[in-house]
């Protein structure tokens, strides 16, 4: 029994959306199985042509989200690092406005301490 074309249409968006190709996909790193996102920027790669690290990794940021949503996973945890602490606040805005996010909180892990945010989605 085949798919509908419904279903065809909704793999072929959803193959589009995961083989996108820009420089923050290139950094992006999502562990469907443990719900982690690692933001952490290879320096070695430019942003696109008018954006900011900063921007390209907010980015990296609602793609673990999107993510997280089609793995129909409950959390996921950003892993952001502690630096100036400039990234986890600008992720921080973020997700304050995001309409699947229900809420977050700084999380230490064993792996990554306090660098990290788990968000919990609707």
């Amino acid at each position: 029994m085949g798919r509908s074309k419904a279903d065809r249409n909704a793999l072929e968006l959803l193959r589009n959306y995961m083989s996108n190709s820009g420089p923050a996909e290139d950094h992006f790193r999502f562990d469907r199985h443990n719900g982690l996102a690692d933001l952490h920027w290879d320096d070695s790669k430019n942003p696109t042509a008018g954006r900011t690290k900063l921007e390209e990794q907010l980015s990296m940021a609602e793609q673990a989200i999107d993510q997280a949503i089609l793995a129909n996973l409950h959390e996921v945890r950003l892993i952001h690092g502690l630096g100036s602490g400039r990234l986890k606040d600008a992720i921080h805005q973020l997700l304050r406005k995001h309409p699947q996010v229900r809420s977050f909180t700084d999380a230490w892990h064993p792996n990554y301490g306090s660098g990290s945010t788990l968000v919990k989605l609707k």
